[in-house]
């Protein structure tokens, strides 16, 4: 597959995801970010763990913000605890070169993975999925390649 025709699939899956989709999009590129950030560590390419940290965090920002606490503020304050869990050990594993934390943070991503699954699987059990819908003019991606 081309770049261009990639990126055209990849723009093409999230303008026409549900919300839930787009939710898991979200755990998937923190775990994937933060697993190349931790690979990259390991090996001293201590740039390249940088590029990936950032891009992980840039992710987990985008989650934290898409908090709803006037649906449920004890679910958005547990969540946004999580996140900022998240954020600190990977923080940390880059500043102190230690891979353990960034093993920490991706274990928390692995498991909101997990839960969000079992969510959307029994909300498609109850009511049946949307897509989003996104005015081109709205629409800003997030850097996607790596």
């Amino acid at each position: 597959m081309q770049p261009t025709s990639a990126r055209a699939y990849l723009e093409n899956k999230i303008m026409t995801a549900t919300t839930e989709q787009l939710q898991l999009m979200l755990y998937e590129g923190a775990i994937r970010f933060a697993t190349v950030s931790r690979s990259a560590m390991a090996e001293n390419d201590y740039e390249r763990s940088l590029v990936a940290y950032e891009r992980c965090n840039d992710i987990l920002c985008e989650l934290h913000s898409g908090l709803r606490p006037d649906k449920d503020t004890d679910l958005a304050d547990k969540m946004g605890t999580l996140y900022s869990f998240c954020q600190r050990k990977l923080h940390e594993g880059q500043f102190k070169h230690d891979v353990r934390l960034f093993d920490e943070a991706i274990g928390v991503l692995k498991h909101l993975r997990e839960t969000w699954i079992l969510v959307m699987e029994q909300m498609r059990d109850t009511q049946p999925a949307r897509p989003v819908m996104v005015k081109t003019e709205e629409y800003a991606p997030l850097a996607v390649d790596a």
